[in-house]
C-alpha cells in the first residue's frame, strides 16, 4: 500500500481521527476506482489495511521512527500530525552540503548523545572516517564516568540508499581501528540522509555496527528542538 497517497488524504484535511474505512475507500478513489468499486475495495480489505496499519506502528516504535499512525481498531485511526514536521525535517536533510552533513553528525553525537571531544576529519583521504569522539558511560545520577565509549562515523549524504560497498569499506576501517583502541569499549555508526539497501543492513548487523537512517535522525531532531524544518536543524550544526 503506497503510504504517500494516504499522507494526500491527510494533508487535504488534517484531522487526528478518521474510520480507517473512509481512509481505505478515498486510497481506492485515488487509485482510479469509481466510488461503488473504491467502496467495495475498501470493504473487502478492512482488515488487512488494519494489520498493515498496526505493523507500520509496531515497526516504527521499534526502529524509533516518527509513525503517521498512533493507534488503530476496527473504528478509528488515531493519526498522528507531527509526522509532517518530521517529513519536512528529513526533507531538508537533502539540501545539506555533504560537508555540512558530516558536521551535522557531529553535531548530533555532541547534542543528542552527550559525546564529548568529537571531531570531524580532514575532507579528503578520511580511510571511512568522518566523525569520532567518546560517550562517557555514566548513570543517571552522577556526572562522573564509570569509563568512556570511544565512537567512530562515517556520514554519507546521499540521495539513493547506501549500499553493500560503503558499509565494506567501513568495516575495513573499524577492523583496522580495533587493532588501536583507547578505550575498553567501540562503538562503530554509520549515518545516512536516506536508507540501506538490504545487503547493507545484514553486514552492518553481522559487524555491530550502528546504522542511523535519515528519517530515524529527522525523528531525533524534531524530538529534540522546539523549531521546525531547516531551522531546527541548524541548531544541531
Amino acid at each position: 500500500m503506497n503510504l504517500e497517497i494516504i499522507e494526500n488524504i491527510i494533508l487535504s484535511n488534517p484531522l487526528q481521527k478518521y474510520k480507517p474505512f473512509y481512509l481505505l475507500k478515498e486510497y481506492y478513489k485515488l487509485e482510479g476506482f469509481q466510488i461503488m468499486q473504491a467502496s467495495a475495495k475498501a470493504e473487502a480489505n478492512l482488515e488487512r489495511f488494519i494489520e498493515i496499519v498496526q505493523s507500520n506502528i509496531n515497526f516504527s516504535i521499534k526502529e524509533n521512527l516518527a509513525c503517521l499512525y498512533e493507534t488503530i481498531s476496527n473504528a478509528i485511526v488515531n493519526v498522528n500530525l507531527d509526522y509532517f514536521k518530521v517529513k519536512t525535517i528529513w526533507n531538508e536533510l537533502q539540501n545539506l552540503t555533504w560537508q555540512n552533513f558530516e558536521d551535522f553528525c557531529a553535531g548530533l553525537m555532541r547534542k543528542s548523545f552527550g559525546a564529548s571531544s568529537v571531531n570531524v576529519t580532514q575532507r579528503t583521504a578520511d580511510m571511512g572516517l568522518d566523525f569520532s569522539g567518546i560517550i562517557p558511560f555514566k548513570s543517571a545520577h552522577s556526572n562522573v564516568p564509570f569509563s568512556n565509549i570511544e565512537f567512530f562515523g562515517q556520514a554519507k549524504k546521499y540521495a539513493g540508499n547506501v549500499g553493500r560497498g560503503d558499509v565494506d569499506a567501513f568495516t575495513a576501517f573499524a577492523n583496522r581501528q580495533k587493532r588501536d583502541n583507547r578505550y575498553p569499549a567501540q562503538l562503530f555508526i554509520f549515518c545516512t540522509t536516506s536508507d540501506f539497501i538490504a545487503s547493507a543492513k545484514s553486514e552492518i548487523s553481522k559487524n555491530h555496527f550502528i546504522a542511523i537512517n535519515g528519517f530515524q535522525i529527522a525523528t531525533i531532531v524534531y524530538n529534540e528542538s522546539e523549531k521546525e524544518g531547516m531551522d531546527a536543524i541548524k541548531e544541531f550544526l
